[in-house]
């Protein structure tokens, strides 16, 4: 009863995930800001790692070290999300510094932004109260619906703020001291977030890792 109950949230939730990846990448398109880009991308590693949470269930189903298991979920989770933060780093350090030499960097466009926040605040939240309301069902037991319901609150907050963020970046004058913010405040953002963020995966990286490998030889 339990398992099934996860499988058919984790199967909603890997739909919802797809859905705000590809509106990401939409917002990315309209509007060329990063930050959405970043976003979208987290959500398809949600998506994927929902993808893997499912095999990783059936597995268990099998009488399967389950330990061992949820080590190798969690080292492909760290890795994908890892990557994530790489190639967003890599492109923000490329727009800042063509922007640095002069080169020609389009303004962020924000027309779509408030739409895309509005619907991915709406899913997210929307997923929250049905993986809580589905863990109700199993009698609160299910730790993996209550870590989905906790990341899905977590990502509807940090897109709502990264949206906000860079509507008010598109409220600076053209004659401020801080119009630079308007080609390049998306980047800086993705910087910041990187640097308080990528500890995070390193740290999980190289736990997960030393426990498979000294399960291995073990």
């Amino acid at each position: 009863m339990k398992r099934n109950i996860e499988k058919q949230s984790l199967i909603v939730g890997c739909f919802a995930n797809l859905i705000m990846a590809a509106a990401g990448w939409a917002a990315f398109y309209f509007s060329g800001s990063e930050a959405l880009l970043l976003d979208g991308n987290f959500s398809f590693v949600l998506f994927l790692t929902g993808i893997f949470t499912l095999i990783l269930n059936y597995l268990k189903s099998c009488k399967a070290d389950r330990d061992y298991l949820d080590h190798v979920y969690c080292l492909f989770k760290s890795l994908l999300i890892f990557s994530v933060l790489l190639i967003a780093l890599s492109g923000s350090l490329d727009k800042i510094y063509y922007y640095i030499n002069g080169c020609c960097t389009k303004p962020i466009e924000t027309g779509i932004i408030a739409y895309y926040v509005a619907l991915v605040v709406c899913i997210c939240s929307a997923l929250a109260v049905f993986y809580n309301y589905q863990n109700k069902r199993t009698g609160y037991s299910s730790g993996v619906l209550k870590t989905e319901a906790a990341a899905s609150m977590i990502d509807g907050l940090v897109s709502s703020a990264a949206g906000l963020a860079l509507i008010v970046i598109a409220m600076i004058d053209s004659s401020s001291p801080f119009v630079f913010m308007l080609y390049i405040g998306d980047a800086l953002a993705i910087l910041i977030l990187a640097v308080f963020m990528i500890r995070t995966p390193v740290s999980m990286i190289v736990e997960s890792y030393r426990r498979i490998f000294v399960k291995t030889v073990i």
